[in-house]
């Protein structure tokens, strides 16, 4: 894998799920965009979309029929990218973003089962995964829309249980359950749910994985399923949420704020972050919603500190967030509400997460981000922005801060930044105009001007190791280094000898 990529996807890109997220999208358009030409037509899309499918198809045979295979492949690629070079009278094509996420699209988009089995109902499977030489799984709940039609991407849903429940019942217990309002809105996304529990699944006991919660095989597991979801279904990855109770609702909120550009939204049933610090990195890049009840997670002194420091957050950080009170249960009900959760999951609150989720959407280019890290080991990347080097160290607490904000006025990236030592810059014409060189900015100081060529083979790399995300049209990068601490003048030498 291209160590471009390493982010948390090394959980979600690498391994048979090849690249979390994110599958067939329709183009994105932003207000506020860098003024482009008109882009491809119809035809052109379609075209190039079928030539690099072949190439990517072709890549990985064994043989010499193979090799021939990819040889023709990438001929037939090169004669239609020529040709539509040409046809743009030698202007740089490659400026078109909302026409490659387009054409990216259609590739990935290919091959998906029109309508799979089991539409309507809930489907529990597993994904297996092979290291070295032994096998393990994870087991998973998939539910598809009755009038599914893989023809079109759809949201998806990625709903985590409580400790001492699965997939499955959380699924049952929340979010199908047979009220009208949910049935309608909620058939409008594809709902899976990993089932997590002490142990991963195999054929061997002595080579299932032991599972701690917010470990790394717990992290992988949902990775995993996610990844199988992605593949049997054509999902939209600017509509990818997720949403869970309890320990479940932690973990979701965990991940969502250690890899934003993944999700548009995230909603938590009865649970705190894990760590409040990491809250800013969905700041522009994906909206969250608290539940509780009156009586619940925010009634405790604890819990008024908790309502306190998210209300602090919120305005400072300038966040989308939302928290929504509901009214106390009856104790004679409780015990049905809670179902095999080990908390209340709030059932009634699911039309509201679902109007929630309906209302925002990922921003693969906002204009501003920020993130913090104290794991550059495998969370470094916010957007268009990735921690090469810092300061970080979980077990004393040191992270990465960065702040960084496009200034297309002056054609310039701004960052604010503490223990930053090394970043790249994703970039293509939606957040700066590449025909003029760019200029970096770190902590007020211009560090760096440059111009950006628009790469064809950049672009297709950068795709292919992002298979399932076709709104990640890059097609070049900076790389930029962080000047020290400018250290005082040594005093000179004077006077006689």
């Amino acid at each position: 894998m291209n160590p471009r990529l390493r982010p948390f996807v090394s959980t979600i890109t690498e391994s048979p799920m090849n690249t979390l997220l994110a599958l067939a999208c329709a183009s994105v358009m932003l207000s506020g965009l860098v003024a482009q030409q008109p882009g491809l037509s119809e035809a052109e899309r379609e075209t190039l979309a079928g030539v690099f499918s072949e190439v990517r198809n072709a890549k990985g045979g064994v043989g010499s029929k193979a090799e021939k295979a990819l040889e023709k492949a990438r001929e037939n690629q090169k004669a239609a990218w020529e040709k539509v070079r040409d046809a743009h009278k030698g202007e740089d094509i490659l400026r078109h973003v909302d026409s490659w996420t387009d054409v990216f699209s259609r590739i990935n988009a290919r091959g998906k089962v029109q309508k799979p089995d089991g539409c309507g109902r809930a489907r529990t499977a597993r994904v297996d995964h092979s290291e070295r030489g032994k096998e393990f799984g994870f087991e998973y709940t998939l539910y598809v829309p009755p009038l599914y039609d893989g023809r079109k991407s759809w949201p998806l849903i990625v709903a985590l249980h409580d400790k001492g429940s699965n997939g499955e019942k959380y699924l049952n217990e929340v979010l199908l359950r047979n009220d009208k309002g949910i049935k309608e809105l909620r058939d409008q996304f594809v709902i899976l749910a990993p089932s997590i529990a002490e142990r991963t699944v195999g054929r061997k006991a002595a080579e299932q994985l032991r599972i701690d919660w917010y470990g790394q095989v717990h992290y992988f597991g949902i990775a995993k399923c996610i990844g199988e979801a992605m593949r049997q279904c054509n999902i939209d990855t600017t509509r990818i949420y997720l949403e869970g109770c309890g320990e479940g609702g932690r973990a979701g909120l965990d991940i969502a704020t250690l890899q934003p550009k993944i999700f548009a939204a995230v909603a938590v049933r009865n649970a705190g972050p894990k760590s409040q610090n990491h809250l800013v990195n969905l700041k522009n890049q994906a909206g969250v919603m608290f539940l509780s009840r009156e009586d619940q997670l925010f009634a405790s002194e604890d819990g008024k500190a908790l309502r306190a420091q998210l209300d602090t957050i919120k305005t400072t950080s300038a966040l989308d967030m939302d928290v929504k009170i509901y009214p106390a249960l009856d104790a004679s009900k409780a015990r049905a509400a809670i179902g095999t959760q080990k908390v209340d999951p709030v059932a009634e609150a699911t039309l509201d997460v679902l109007n929630f989720f309906v209302a925002h959407e990922r921003k693969p280019f906002p204009e501003t981000l920020a993130y913090v890290t104290d794991d550059l080991s495998r969370y470094r990347r916010a957007a268009w922005l990735v921690i090469d080097r810092g300061d970080a160290d979980k077990e004393t607490g040191l992270s990465v801060v960065v702040e960084a904000q496009i200034d297309r006025a002056a054609n310039a990236v701004r960052i604010k930044s503490q223990n930053l030592q090394a970043c790249r810059l994703y970039l293509n014409d939606r957040l700066l105009d590449l025909d003029k060189p760019v200029k970096v900015f770190v902590n007020g100081k211009e560090v760096l001007e440059a111009k950006v060529e628009r790469s064809l083979d950049y672009m297709l790399g950068f795709s292919e190791d992002n298979p399932t995300d076709p709104s990640a049209v890059v097609v070049g990068e900076l790389r930029v280094t962080v000047p020290g601490l400018e250290q005082p003048e040594a005093p000179k030498s004077g006077g006689d000898k």
